[in-house]
Order: C-alpha cells, then structure tokens, then sequence
C-alpha cells in the first residue's frame, strides 16, 4: 500500500465531499496492511471495504505466504467487512477442497464479515493452470459459509 494511504484517503474523501457528496468511496484490498494503525483508521474512514480472503494455501492462491489468523485478527479492527473470495483450482491445489474449505470457513466465523462474496474466474487468467470451480461447487460452499456467518453470502 501507498506509504501515505492515509492522505491519500483524505484527499479522496474530500474531493468526493465537495464534488459528489453522495458517492460511496470503496476500497478493495488483500488487507495485508490492515493491522497497521494508521491503515485501518483510514480503511475505516470510507464508505466500504472489501477485503480478500480466498480458500486455498496463501501461498499459491495468492503468491505471497502470510498468517492467515493474523490477518484476520487485523480485518476484525474494520467497520463492517465484505469478503470478496475467488475460488479456484491451480497446480497442485483446489481452493474448493473440502479442507481448504473448513480453514476458510473457521477463519470467516472468526472475522463474521457483513457480506461475503464468492466466485471464480470468469475470463482466462494470466497463469493458464488457474482454472475456475463450478458453480455448482461454489453454491455448496455459500449454503456452508451461510452457518458460520451472520451477514450476507453471495455467489456471483
């Protein structure tokens, strides 16, 4: 992230302010910075966040390993979350498999975001191993996020 997100945000939220004071300022973000003060004041200041947090090993879903409970103890310190989840099936893993799917869904009842969104890829990706999940897959996985979250899950 910007190392000034926080100015940035301001700035943002002030035009918005003085040129469409009723446009919604959205950011989207992996939320690797979320756990940083100064970060999540300012993620808190917009209208919505949506954070990412796809099933699958970290590290090959998204290509950079991380604590996926710390991250998730640093998205709870934000208003009102929404999960934007891809699922996915690449080399050597399925974000759909069964214990892929259970360590999501701890970590989603840990967080309780306000919504969760789930897809997959709709358009080839860069990595042509990258395939999507069907959708009948990604219905069984909203009707199981639907137990453990209180707020709204979506497959689009």
């Amino acid at each position: 992230m910007h190392p000034r997100f926080s100015t940035v945000v301001d700035r943002v939220l002030a035009v918005r302010d003085r040129a469409a004071p009723g446009l919604k300022v959205v950011v989207m973000s992996n939320g690797l910075s979320a756990g940083r003060p100064a970060v999540r004041e300012a993620l808190n200041r917009v209208d919505q966040r949506l954070m990412k947090l796809d099933p699958g090993p970290v590290e090959l879903v998204n290509g950079v390993g991380y604590d996926r409970a710390r991250l998730v103890e640093d998205l709870r310190g934000l208003a009102d979350v929404t999960v934007q989840a891809m699922v996915v099936e690449g080399p050597g893993y399925s974000g759909a498999a069964d214990a892929e799917i259970e360590a999501w869904l701890a970590a989603l009842g840990r967080l309780q975001p306000k919504a969760v969104q789930i897809y997959s890829i709709a358009r080839p990706p860069a990595d042509s191993r990258v395939r999507p999940v069907a959708r009948e897959r990604l219905m069984e996985i909203a009707a199981r996020a639907r137990r453990v979250v209180t707020g709204t899950v979506e497959v689009f």
